[in-house]
């Protein structure tokens, strides 16, 4: 079992932003073939969840109890499993 940290705050605005750049790519990707591609509402989600990623890692940089460690995620430790993880097809 893990030991209990103490004095670690909730980042709220890192995981608000990362889930909001997550979701409004992800749902921009999902939908663009029926919405069409450069349609209003694709492009405002691609252009949003872009918009709230690009947030999340300047947050990030700055907290001072980050979500997810940048310097890791710019590793080359990180990458093969990182692509691994994508590349993989779901069973």
């Amino acid at each position: 079992m893990p030991p209990a940290t103490t004095g670690v705050r909730f980042d709220s605005r890192g995981i608000a932003a990362l889930s909001l750049g997550l979701t409004g790519v992800l749902v921009g990707l999902a939908q663009g073939s029926a919405w069409g591609w450069t349609s209003p509402l694709t492009l405002g989600f691609l252009l949003g969840g872009v918009a709230s990623l690009v947030s999340f890692v300047v947050s990030q940089k700055s907290a001072t109890d980050p979500v997810i460690d940048l310097e890791l995620l710019a590793s080359r430790r990180a990458w093969p499993l990182l692509i691994t993880t994508i590349c993989t097809p779901p069973p």
